[in-house]
């Protein structure tokens, strides 16, 4: 993705989303006969998906859209754990709907969405569904190769269509460039895939050769892993092709604050943070695992040297 020169980081998807209504679909939701008592801009539309909007309460509107109990979330656990054809993803759904509700946020003094007291243990089930699915699936190490290969392969695409190695998707920033970006469709990546296109990670993918995990610390990993990824690092030298830590994921665990609505309808009534509530969130921590891959061809060599000096260094295979 390019860089937004106005916060220095690379674009979002949400970015591209929000162009595509402002630039493509103003007639659609400015002539549309539900938003002639509204009049709503496509423009104030683009505007809430980024977060740049003072329409009404928009903060409880957008946590919908972005929040620790957005509808995104609380729907792709339960499709990807589905279509991965594991159980980690699953949670009561049915239950934390009927348990949601709205109350003051004492730190905004804003409506916020929260659960019921009564609740809390749906909302401790999203959150170790997400803890499961992302420690089993979304940074299990043969998906996170892929995720690597699939960088380089639309990488290699970009620069071989532009003729620059600095090539990247074109900016939301017009009409010509969002639709220049939807064209990219996966029909596009995978016919020139079939092509022999997208240089080495596109014939990886093609190939199903993948990169190969040598090396990983513990999940939360303490000094002395840190120190032996170092080592890891040393010894392999070049045969090492990237590290993988969890911050480079696309999908991220981040401590989870939902809210929770106490004493609703009292005079009494207040939000807590569910982590000051249940011993399961505030025990959940980040994670912060690192791994070491390197090409297939290389993977005995360097898993014989691995294992050499996790034995010289007291610690074992697990």
């Amino acid at each position: 993705m390019p860089i937004d020169e106005g916060t220095g980081k690379p674009y979002q998807h949400e970015n591209y989303s929000a162009a595509a209504i402002k630039y493509l679909m103003s007639d659609v939701i400015e002539g549309h006969t539900c938003n002639q008592n509204y009049c709503f801009k496509a423009s104030d539309i683009a505007d809430f998906l980024e977060g740049r909007t003072s329409m009404g309460r928009s903060r409880l509107w957008r946590e919908l859209i972005i929040g620790h109990l957005d509808a995104d979330r609380a729907d792709y656990l339960l499709r990807d754990s589905y279509h991965a054809g594991v159980a980690y993803g699953k949670y009561d759904l049915n239950r934390l709907l009927v348990s949601m509700s709205v109350g003051m946020d004492p730190e905004t003094n804003s409506p916020a969405i929260a659960v019921d007291y009564g609740g809390i243990h749906s909302a401790e089930g999203l959150i170790l569904a997400r803890y499961m699915m992302f420690t089993q699936v979304y940074f299990q190490h043969t998906r996170r190769a892929y995720d690597h290969h699939v960088k380089g392969f639309l990488k290699s695409l970009l620069v071989a269509e532009k003729g620059d190695d600095s090539a990247t998707f074109p900016p939301p920033t017009s009409r010509e460039n969002i639709q220049e970006y939807l064209n990219w469709t996966d029909w596009k990546a995978l016919g020139l895939l079939a092509a022999g296109k997208g240089g080495e990670d596109g014939r990886i993918i093609w190939n199903r050769n993948h990169h190969r995990d040598v090396f990983e610390t513990k999940e939360i990993p303490d000094q002395i892993d840190l120190d032996l990824l170092d080592s890891v690092r040393a010894e392999l030298g070049d045969d090492v092709v990237f590290v993988d830590p969890t911050e480079k994921s696309w999908y991220k665990l981040e401590q989870t604050e939902v809210r929770v609505l106490e004493h609703a309808g009292q005079e009494s009534e207040t939000i807590q943070k569910l982590s000051r509530l249940s011993d399961v969130a505030a025990k959940i921590r980040g994670i912060n695992q690192r791994r070491v891959y390197v090409r297939a061809e290389n993977k005995d060599k360097a898993t014989e040297k691995v294992a050499r000096m996790r034995k010289s260094k007291g610690r074992g295979l697990t």
